[in-house]
This record gives structure tokens, sequence and C-alpha cells, in this order.
């Protein structure tokens, strides 16, 4: 949609730089979640359970949190498109 704001003469620029923040975010939280796995099935033979438990619960945390900021990059590229369309002038066939 933002090509299609971008082709009617819509500036877009802060739209897609939102979304780009919101890409990067996702695959931080897709990385940190994968860690949190491994993490996790390294409990049961950890010597120092409640330490290696932690440490996943906190890889956890991380990629929940990197998820919100996608989440709210994301929400706030919405909100920055649809400002660029209402500012198009009507479109008559």
């Amino acid at each position: 949609m933002a090509t299609t704001a971008a082709s009617a003469g819509g500036d877009v620029t802060g739209v897609l730089a939102k979304l780009d923040v919101a890409r990067a975010a996702i695959a931080t939280a897709k990385d940190t979640e994968a860690q949190a796995v491994v993490a996790f099935k390294a409990v049961p033979d950890a010597t120092d359970r409640k330490a290696v438990f932690a440490a996943a619960k906190a890889l956890a945390h991380t990629a929940k949190t990197s998820l919100d900021e996608a989440r709210t990059s994301l929400r706030s590229a919405i909100m920055a498109l649809k400002v660029v369309v209402n500012g198009l002038a009507p479109v008559t066939p």
C-alpha cells in the first residue's frame, strides 16, 4: 500500500523507515527466541539448573520485548501511512 501511495505522489519515506525498524525487531526476536529455545532445552542437563533457567527466561523476555517493539513500529507505520493517504488528492475516474 505504501508503494501505491508513493506512486500517487505521497511521501512515504517515514513509513518505509518505520517498516524497516519493525522488520529488524522481528528478525531480532526470531534470533533471540531461537537462542531461548536452545537455552531452555539445556536446563535438564545443566549442573546449575536455576541459573540456566534464569538465563533462558531472560532471553525469552528479550524476544518478547523485540516483538513489542515491532508491533509498536508497525502500528506507527500504519498510522503514518494513513496520514499520507488522507493527504493525497482524490482520484477522479
